[in-house]
Order: C-alpha cells, then structure tokens, then sequence
C-alpha cells in the first residue's frame, strides 16, 4: 500500500471517528445516551459502505437511486433497535414530531414579520477565481445567502446561473469568465447549497425560486438569461412560470422530471420503496448516513456517475463539492432538502409549463447523461415545438463542467442568434 493510500484511509478513520462524537452528542442531547461509535462500528458502517458500493456500481441512476435509498434505511436500523430496546421508540418518534411541529409553527410566525427582500451585508472573503469580480454575501428572510458577478457594462442581456443539487457557484467557475466577456453574469448559490445558509426548513421549489427571484429584483433589476443545471434547470422552469416578467430566455442542461419517478418503478415493488421513503426520511437515519457519504473517495466514486469524463473528476471539484458539506447544520439541511426531493413539493407540471413558454427556450444534454437519461429530452420536445436541443457528446449530467467551451459556446450563439433577436422582433 502506498503512502498517499495510508494517508487516505487514515484521514478517512480520523473524520469518521470526528463524525462519531458528533453523532454521540447529538444523540445524548436528546437525553438517550446511545453510544453512537459502537452502533455505526459494529454494524451501520460496514453494511451500509456495503450497499454504497453497489449503488455505485450501477450503471442507471434509477438503480443507483434505489440501492441509496436501502443504504439509508440500512443505515438507520441500529439505531432504531436500540431506541425500541430501550421502549422509547414511540416517545422519541412523538417528541420528535412535537419539536418538528413547534419549529414549523415558528417558521411561519417569522415569515409573517420577516421583510422579504434582499440587502446587501457583507463582502466575503474566499479563494480568489479567475474573472470573478465580486463575492459578497447577502440577506433574506433573515437567512445569508452567497451569489457571485462578473459584471459587464456593454451587456445587454444579464445571465443569472442556478446551481443542481449538490453544488454551488464555484460549479461555474469555467462558464463565468467566458460569458462575461459579453454579459454580465450572475450566480447565486440556493437556501441550503454552497456558502449560503443551511437552515432546517421546508425546502421547495417556489422556495428556491423566491429567492432568485428576489435576488434579481434587487440586484439585477432588468431581464435575464437564466441558465440551470438539473435542480437548477427546475428551478428556472418555476421562474419563468410564476414570474416571466423577469426572464428573456431559458436554458436547461439536463431537465430532471421528478415526479416520472414514481411510474419507472414496477408497480409490484411501489409499495416496498414507499415505506422505505417513509423510514428513511428521518434524520435519525438520514444524518448518520450523511457523515459517511460525504466522506471524499465515496464523493469522487458518486461524480463518477454523474460524469462522463473521469478527467473532469479534479481535486478542485471534489473541493467544491466537499466544502459544503463540512460546514454547521449541513447534515439536517442535507436531510431536509432530500426529504423535499422526493416529495411533491419538487415535483412541476412540465408539460404544461413547456407547452406554455413563448421566449426562447434551450435544452443542452449530455449524451452520456447516466442521472437523467438523454431520451427525456426528445420527449420534451413534443411540448414545444420552439425549444431547441442540442445534444453534447462525450458529456454526462453536467455538461457545463465537463465540455464547458462547447457550452459557453453555445450559449453565446444562442443568446446572439435567438434571444437578441427575439427581442427585437
């Protein structure tokens, strides 16, 4: 074994046993006392590392999906046998829910005072990139929220970037520069991604959307490009839907349709993922598994899914990918946010909101897209008869990553040959 593989597999067992005391004292501060370390070293650790590996070794997202989700069920079993041994199950289920109940009932109480609009706050210092000319923090709803510009004075067109899940304004760190040469640019990373805040709250996509669009009405002020991947292609759908005061143009890299995952699975097993979800959703097994995952060999081996190209795959991107994760609350954010996922509140009529898009509307796919296969995208076209598709070869789930001087290129063409020209017209 070779001395950066020690080095690895000790950094591993370091954070890990770090992750334990944290586990341990989350857990006796709801007065259980349960020794965390003994429950994920006997059993949750080895099975559910287990599991991941099969997950990962899949070679369609719906497979990879599923076998996660077993991971995460796996995961949370122990600790649930030793609260049921204890005969505190049904107590802690029902505190839970009591404390869940009254922190949502704040929440409410506060949206009613909050202001909702965007001040700025504060410059925040981070590590220098390229062609990005200013990063600040700023506030809504009382929450801090991180956004990115390369501003432009001959622009005409602006161009806001919405991250997918997992990722953060430093996933465009390629694009900006590039599409600020003749644009101003904007990124913004979401409520519970990136820099921003990660509050344990009713994460949706009217959220999301909310909040770019009070970012733009505040910062931007005129109308944009926007441009998403995944997660964020969804969220720019929601915008241009509830406010196409704001939007010139759209364009998706991968367009995921959430709620087509409940007809690829076999109506024989539906019942059997539906009480897994149910399990699952807790964070008493979501959070345990989270600390595992995030772990950066199991991060490197899942962007291996997501991408097509294994020299994308840099130690600068699982940095970016990583750094989130490692910071306050990220775990019950991560929670939250999964739990918004795979529920409804994710879930848009497409369709219909297609159908019904008069600007421009692109749809950039990689050929090798693994998490949202490249056949969705031809089905949406029978929507639109407008919306263009190109399709990138040798480029999985985020192409903009992977190939991003063929996106940054046709983004620019398109812009200059439909959007600019449909505004003229």
């Amino acid at each position: 074994m070779g001395s950066e593989q020690t080095v690895e597999i000790l950094g591993f067992w370091e954070s890990l046993r770090r992750d334990i005391e944290q586990l341990n004292e989350t857990l006796e501060s709801y007065g259980k006392g349960v020794k965390a370390y003994l429950v994920l070293a006997v059993t949750a650790i080895p099975f559910s590392l287990f599991l991941v590996g099969v997950a990962i070794g899949q070679n369609e997202a719906m497979g990879f999906f599923l076998w996660v989700q077993v991971a995460c069920l796996v995961a949370g079993l122990p600790f649930a046998a030793v609260v049921t041994e204890r005969g505190e199950l049904e107590q802690w289920v029902a505190e839970l829910n009591n404390n869940t109940n009254e922190f949502s009932d704040a929440v409410g109480q506060l949206s009613d005072i909050r202001p909702n609009t965007i001040t700025i706050t504060e410059e925040v210092v981070l590590e220098p990139l390229e062609g990005w000319k200013q990063q600040q923090s700023l506030t809504w709803q009382g929450w801090n929220i991180h956004h990115a510009a390369v501003l432009n004075e001959q622009s005409e067109v602006p161009m806001i970037l919405i991250h997918g899940f997992g990722g953060s304004i430093g996933h465009w760190r390629q694009n900006m520069s590039v599409l600020g040469q003749h644009h101003s640019v904007y990124a913004i990373d979401l409520l519970g991604f990136g820099a921003s805040d990660k509050p344990d709250v009713s994460y949706s996509l009217d959220l999301w959307a909310e909040q770019v669009y009070e970012f733009w009405k505040s910062v931007v002020k005129v109308p944009v490009v926007l441009v998403g991947n995944s997660l964020g292609s969804l969220t720019c759908l929601a915008l241009a839907s509830k406010y196409p005061e704001m939007v010139r143009g759209i364009a998706m890299i991968s367009l995921p349709d959430t709620s087509l995952q409940q007809e690829s699975i076999p109506q024989l097993v539906q019942w059997a993922i539906a009480k897994i979800h149910q399990c699952i959703l807790s964070p008493v097994i979501l959070e345990p598994l989270f600390h595992v995952l995030r772990q950066p060999w199991i991060v490197r081996q899942w962007a291996k899914v997501a991408y097509a190209c294994g020299e994308a795959i840099t130690d600068e991107l699982l940095e970016i990918l990583l750094k989130p994760a490692r910071e306050k609350d990220s775990a019950r954010a991560f929670c939250a946010i999964l739990k918004a996922i795979l529920s409804p509140q994710c879930h848009l009529n497409i369709p219909v909101i297609l159908s019904q898009l008069k600007i421009p509307s692109l749809l950039l796919w990689g050929k090798c897209d693994r998490m949202v296969p490249s056949q969705l995208a031809r089905r949406y076209l029978q929507y639109n008869p407008t919306l263009k598709l190109i399709e990138l070869e040798d480029a999985g789930h985020c192409a903009h990553d992977e190939c991003p001087e063929r996106v940054n290129g046709e983004l620019l063409n398109w812009i200059r040959q439909e959007v600019m020209l449909a505004t003229v017209s």
